[in-house]
């Protein structure tokens, strides 16, 4: 995997504000990625991990903090970030099977490297196929009052395989 320097990550990627964020994938992120581990025929590289992803505006976990948690409201930004992260769990039904990943998000010609819903991802087709599940994602949107499109993007924490 590619080292890059500080200074090349800030040129290339963006937080956008959340009335920039698309509501709907990017062409490439719509694409069933191949089984993690193989070699791409095309080019002959390893296969990457990706995740089936909703991906979250830190505004939309703050919001998500205060509606479900409004005991919490009176803590700060970063707090409630970590709280977001520390509770998701428990406000999803566990046969969901859902994870939290740090996805890479093409935004405006630029990359978004934010916090995804991950619904699945390229480990097998048989994981792979929950992408297809669009009840599944409905229901997920609904429950988080998120309705930006999922799609299969990059992880930055491979290692932990999220």
């Amino acid at each position: 995997m590619p080292v890059f320097t500080a200074d090349f990550r800030e040129r290339i990627t963006i937080m956008p504000l959340i009335e920039e964020v698309p509501l709907v994938a990017c062409q490439s992120a719509l694409r069933r990625p191949l089984i993690r581990g193989t070699r791409n025929p095309a080019t002959g590289k390893k296969v990457l991990t990706q995740a089936f992803a909703i991906p979250l505006h830190t505004d939309q976990m703050l919001d998500f903090v205060d509606h479900y948690i409004p005991e919490k409201r009176h803590c700060s930004d970063p707090e409630k970030y970590r709280i977001f992260i520390d509770t998701l769990h428990e406000f999803i039904p566990q046969e969901w099977k859902l994870e939290l990943a740090w996805v890479l998000v093409p935004v405006m010609s630029k990359i978004w490297h934010t916090i995804g819903i991950a619904i699945c991802a390229n480990r097998s087709e048989e994981e792979m196929s929950r992408a297809e599940d669009s009840a599944l994602i409905k229901q997920i949107q609904d429950s988080l009052a998120v309705w930006t499109q999922p799609g299969w993007y990059f992880i930055t924490n491979p290692r932990d395989e999220y």
